[in-house]
């Protein structure tokens, strides 16, 4: 244990000693792998939870650990109660315990899951109440993607997907359904609600409440029949009341096929802070983290980039927001050289940021192997704690790290990347395409045109004369394209153009 603690220590940048940061590798054996994919502050406590494979018996069995601020703590493995399941979220109840949930099966041969397991555990992982819960007919399993909240009621709510079939993951997420359970904080049962799905998708990424209202969030890409990332609302009995998507293009020039939206906060009952990743084209696919504030017909009021267009990495994120306070928000992103063989380069980032969606410092984990940062949580004295494994290409090893806020560094990494005022005209235009650019004279830009697809039909350096630029957009077929440009080290915003 210590030779792979002093290991994991030699590979983290910027490991301060003055800091309150620590560093847990969970142990292992063999024929084993261990993932952490969720985990919630409670009080002076932080849990994590997820599960055990054991490859020789291909079962998976419920564990979680229970952190104190020094990084020491407990842990359990519920096989005994659970023999074939695993945990998927968990919410902090604020009182030093926590809320669990898992989905398990009875049969150790098959991929279904058909029942649930609510329990609250305290810090010694003492189960103080439970509830077990049988999924109806005609569904048989419940997903593996699952939510928990606490109202203002002091209730607790979940969703889950369900599904009628089992096959692959693939299948079961795009022809899932939905249940909602309501309980007292004695996990005794108050509601129950089936919605069938409107959707060919049903994934979800967050479930929220809405503050000063009677309606919850669910967000994913259910409810709405355009298979987009969106929002739906259920109302306190459990109701499905409207459902907003993301489908104005007009509106999201910035924002292409969004996913993994996460919202940890919202500032009102009117908008929100979401986070998510959308796909940028610069020679290979790839996805850069967004942060928007965005109000409940998602529509975006503000918007923070968190990479920039000239990187050849891909970037990723899930489940990566955690709000402490208006001046204290995390962001984890992970990031890899390859989509085939993410061994080389990795690394991980995490952005600290404020309301104001303004950048205030960045924490950078370069990792040996690919590093699949998975959660990011709060921690009482403001700092986070990141969970996510490595994997080598052969086993996956948890790895749990403390941050706190002082490790993050000031900089000006996107502060000093100020985005240039530009303009299109004629738009719609079917010839010579008009490019608006203030402050810039007689410079060389770098101009880039792709179409909604992410096909791209123009990259070359050109010369700003006067502020203006011009370009023959005839031999263009007719419909929607994307503009960018950049400048200096700086990236104008796209601006959308119809060619007719």
């Amino acid at each position: 244990m210590l030779r792979l603690l002093i290991l994991l220590l030699s590979v983290f940048m910027y490991v301060k000693a003055e800091s309150q940061q620590w560093i847990v590798d969970y142990p292992y054996s063999e024929n084993e792998m261990v993932c952490f994919t969720g985990g919630d502050v409670s009080g002076e406590y932080n849990y994590s939870v997820g599960f055990r494979y054991d490859k020789d018996r291909d079962v998976y069995n419920p564990i979680a650990l229970c952190f104190d601020s020094d990084g020491n703590y407990k842990d359990k493995s519920y096989h005994e109660i659970i023999h074939k399941g695993y945990f998927c979220y968990a919410l902090g109840l604020g009182d030093g315990t926590a809320f669990v949930v898992a989905r398990y099966g009875d049969d150790v041969k098959n991929d279904v899951y058909e029942k649930l397991w609510f329990a609250i555990i305290d810090t010694e992982m003492e189960i103080i109440r439970e509830k077990r819960v049988e999924i109806e007919k005609p569904y048989i399993t419940y997903g593996n993607t699952m939510h928990a909240l606490k109202n203002d009621k002091n209730e607790i709510v979940v969703v889950s997907q369900i599904a009628r079939h089992v096959s692959h993951e693939e299948d079961y997420n795009h022809s899932c359904d939905y249940v909602f359970y309501k309980m007292n904080m004695e996990c005794d049962s108050l509601k129950c609600s089936y919605l069938k799905n409107t959707s060919l998708n049903s994934e979800i990424s967050d479930f929220t409440t809405v503050p000063n209202t009677d309606r919850y969030a669910v967000f994913g890409n259910g409810m709405n029949g355009n298979n987009v990332e969106s929002v739906f609302y259920i109302d306190g009995d459990l109701n499905y009341v409207s459902c907003d998507f993301i489908d104005d293009i007009d509106n999201y020039p910035n924002i292409l096929r969004p996913k993994f939206m996460s919202v940890d906060h919202w500032l009102d009952e009117n908008s929100f802070i979401m986070s998510l990743q959308s796909p940028i084209i610069n020679g290979v696919s790839k996805w850069r983290p967004l942060v928007l504030k965005m109000d409940v017909d998602m529509k975006v009021i503000d918007m923070l980039s968190l990479d920039s267009f000239d990187k050849t990495n891909y970037v990723s994120q899930f489940r990566n927001m955690a709000y402490v306070d208006q001046g204290t928000i995390y962001i984890s992103t992970f990031e890899y050289s390859d989509a085939i063989n993410a061994a080389i380069s990795n690394k991980a980032t995490i952005y600290l940021i404020n309301e104001d969606l303004e950048l205030l410092g960045i924490k950078e984990l370069e990792m040996k192997h690919y590093l699949n940062v998975l959660y990011v949580q709060p921690t009482l004295d403001k700092g986070c704690i990141i969970q996510g494994y490595i994997d080598d290409g052969e086993r996956k090893q948890s790895v749990i790290c403390k941050l706190t806020k002082s490790d993050f560094e000031i900089s000006t990494y996107l502060n000093q990347k100020e985005l240039l005022d530009m303009n299109v005209y004629p738009n719609p235009v079917s010839s010579l395409l008009n490019i608006d650019v203030l402050n810039v004279e007689d410079e060389i830009v770098k101009l880039r045109i792709f179409d909604m697809l992410g096909r791209r039909y123009l990259d070359k350096d050109v010369i700003v004369k006067n502020g203006i630029l011009s370009i023959d957009v005839s031999l263009l077929t007719n419909g929607v394209y994307l503009c960018y440009m950049e400048y200096d080290e700086r990236c104008c915003l796209k601006r959308i153009f119809i060619k007719e």
